[in-house]
């Protein structure tokens, strides 16, 4: 037994050393699976953390191009108000404008239509100072030719009562000749009450005696000699 022990002490021995070198092999290989393995963890993580990035910055991304295109958007917006706006204020500026020279105009016609008052009224006073010149005139040429008919009639009767123009044909013609004479100064009469009418609206050159005059030497005598 005791030259065994040393033996079996040997074996024991090798053995060891043998499962040392075995087991230390083992370890080797296992730590570099291991480093291996921590190696792939580690690419895998930097892959997924870079994927993480990317997706954060394309979220980012997209995030401040959405609010550039909200930023745009409300910057057209804000410049078609400020065209609008300017529009506005250009129009304004045309009305005011407008208002400014109509003003002017506004002032320039007051003006002129004091001139015109003014001369109207200065008109209305040279018409009734004519209006009287007139009715004067024509209230005197009434009279001449009434007067006139009176005197043809008057003296046309004394002639034939008196019997100075002894032949028929010497009185047919004075008769002819005072109705011919009567017909024009009637005439005139109406022509100058006719013109009255239309210038004044009535006959003013005219009183209430010589209407009845004109009435008994012009239209009832015309009458009688149409009769």
């Amino acid at each position: 037994m005791e030259n065994k022990s040393p033996f079996f002490a040997a074996v024991l021995a090798i053995t060891l050393i043998a499962g040392y070198f075995f087991y230390d092999d083992k370890i080797t290989k296992l730590e570099a699976e291991v480093s291996d393995i921590a190696n792939e963890y580690n690419e895998k993580t930097v892959e997924v953390k870079s994927d993480v990035i990317t997706t954060d910055s394309a979220n980012i991304l997209e995030d401040l191009n959405n609010q550039l295109i909200k930023v745009r958007s409300e910057l057209q917006i804000t410049q078609e108000k400020l065209s609008l706006a300017t529009g506005k204020t250009s129009v304004l500026g045309d009305e005011m404008s407008q208002m400014h020279d109509a003003r002017g105009k506004v002032k320039s016609l007051n003006t002129s239509l004091e001139g015109t008052e003014q001369a109207l009224n200065l008109s209305d006073k040279k018409l009734i100072q004519l209006k009287n010149i007139f009715e004067k005139q024509n209230k005197a040429n009434i009279q001449n030719n009434l007067q006139r008919i009176y005197d043809l009639e008057d003296t046309t009767k004394g002639i034939a009562i008196t019997g100075l123009i002894l032949p028929v044909v010497g009185i047919a013609t004075l008769f002819a000749y005072k109705n011919k004479e009567t017909k024009n100064y009637c005439k005139n009469i109406q022509n100058t009450i006719d013109l009255e009418k239309k210038v004044f609206g009535r006959a003013v050159s005219i009183n209430d005696e010589m209407k009845q005059l004109y009435q008994t030497q012009c239209i009832d005598k015309q009458q009688e000699t149409g009769k």
